[in-house]
């Protein structure tokens, strides 16, 4: 219950679903003291679980872009209220229902084109959708990556076993509707968990992969590779990484689990 709201409440949280859907949790609360309350826990944490007693802490580095910053999403297809197909996102806490989602807040705003066209094409053909609990069912995920660099999206559509009807109409359509899309690609995901890999790639249209450039460097980036997936947050984290190492030319550097190795390489500068 809420017996005094704080002055720092926002209410209504900007989007329409929050607190039903499963992903945002702090919208309901000032930027600002999102950042004051984050710097507190890592503050916590080092005084508690790490057992730092005395430390310097800097001010967190905030975002520069609060919306529309994710270049990466994940979507799983499920059932509406009326038994057709829809493409959504988990409901807080649970794992066998989702949540409708025409738009978000937090997303590229050409993937809210790309969930209405997957939307209309898997009702059109009358697709069956996987369940979670009998492990039946045709369309599993969707997962949408964006270049904030270039504007170009790539589409991975992952399904159980099966044929995917007039994916080539459906990559026209795509191409045609939605600004920047560049390709996409078909696999199948037969694992009995919800996260969305390919275990088999079966079809591929056009160009997918996507370039990104943070802070002069330039990055091809594979559909199931790893970026960070807010770029411009990426730029000022790395910035700061390579700044606060404070290297002279004779210094070597290990980049341990370096993914990309995109830290390692603004330290090579």
């Amino acid at each position: 219950a809420i017996e005094r709201p704080s002055p720092h409440r926002v209410d209504p949280a900007p989007c329409p679903v929050f607190g039903t859907c499963g992903g945002c949790t702090w919208q309901n609360l000032e930027a600002g003291e999102q950042a004051r309350w984050k710097e507190k826990q890592v503050a916590d944490t080092l005084r508690h679980l790490g057992g730092v007693k005395e430390f310097d802490l800097r001010p967190i580095e905030r975002s520069p872009t609060g919306w529309h910053y994710r270049n990466k999403m994940e979507y799983t297809f499920g059932l509406d209220d009326e038994g057709r197909p829809m493409l959504g996102f988990h409901r807080r806490g649970r794992y066998d229902q989702l949540l409708s989602v025409e738009a978000c807040l937090i997303q590229p705003e050409p993937f809210d084109v790309v969930l209405r066209i997957l939307v209309d094409y898997a009702r059109r053909h009358a697709l069956t959708v996987y369940n979670p609990k009998s492990h039946e069912g045709y369309l599993r995920q969707a997962v949408l990556r964006h270049s904030h660099t270039t504007g170009e999206t790539i589409l991975i559509l992952l399904t159980q076993a099966g044929e995917l009807p007039d994916r080539e109409a459906l990559a026209r359509q795509l191409a045609d509707e939605v600004l920047g899309f560049k390709g996409m690609i078909w696999g199948l995901n037969t694992g009995l968990s919800d996260v969305a890999r390919i275990e088999e790639e079966c079809w591929r249209w056009g160009s997918p992969e996507l370039i990104e450039t943070v802070n002069g460097l330039t990055f091809t980036i594979s559909p199931q590779s790893f970026f960070q997936t807010n770029t411009a947050a990426a730029e000022r984290l790395y910035a700061l990484a390579a700044d606060m190492a404070q290297l002279g030319p004779e210094d070597r550097v290990l980049d341990a689990y370096c993914g990309t190795g995109a830290i390692a390489l603004h330290c090579a500068r």
